[in-house]
């Protein structure tokens, strides 16, 4: 037992220790018309972001379903490169991309910036069975 409690110690001490570089508490929140050639119109794309001081404070996501997260609504972004990680919203009367703050804000924090499109027909009550398909 001792052995067990000395470990968890070890590792939450380690895991409490590490410092993104580059990262902060500051995230950015942007949404912006991507154009699209093979659809013929412009997809929706939500971006968290590591960013400066800066925008106006919004609650990303706070639904009757889902709490929202605190982000700052056209915060510029900050200095250096962030690695790129996209996320799907899924289907369904919650699937929107603001419904992933609870995931999108954390990571933007440890330094990631984080893009999810709009899903065209398949997003909350915009829903249709051929647009589904059609992902």
């Amino acid at each position: 037992m001792k052995f067990w409690t000395m470990l968890c110690a070890i590792i939450g001490s380690t895991m409490l220790m590490q410092h993104p570089a580059e990262a902060g508490d500051n995230v950015g929140f942007r949404q912006f018309q991507a154009p699209t050639r093979e659809r013929g119109t412009d997809l929706d794309v939500t971006v968290w972001y590591p960013a400066k001081p800066g925008g106006e404070m919004i609650m990303s996501g706070d639904t009757a379903l889902f709490v929202g997260t605190a982000a700052m609504h056209d915060a510029p972004i900050s200095g250096g490169t962030f690695p790129l990680i996209l996320l799907s919203h899924g289907a369904g009367l919650a699937g929107t991309p603001q419904a992933l703050s609870w995931i999108a804000t954390p990571l933007a924090r440890q330094g990631f910036v984080v893009a999810a499109p709009t899903h065209p027909g398949n997003t909350g009550k915009n829903k249709s069975a051929a647009e589904t398909m059609k992902l």
